[in-house]
């Protein structure tokens, strides 16, 4: 659910928001797994292209579910 609200945040325009879920992500994930592809997803939303490819390299590397 964090990345859905993380997507459409940025999608909305709430950038701080949106910003401190995906803060959140990448904090979980070093905790826990957490989808590389799923960050993709909310970097490309942010538009930040290359760590969106940098995520879904990630992805592939650990054979994620949906990558």
């Amino acid at each position: 659910a964090t990345v859905k609200f993380a997507v459409a945040y940025f999608v909305a325009g709430r950038i701080e928001e949106a910003q401190q879920l995906l803060t959140e992500l990448i904090t979980a994930a070093t905790n826990e797994f957490v989808s590389p592809e799923l960050i993709a997803d909310v970097y490309f939303a942010a538009g930040d292209i290359d760590n969106g490819f940098i995520a879904l390299t990630r992805a592939i590397e650990v054979r994620s579910c949906g990558a």
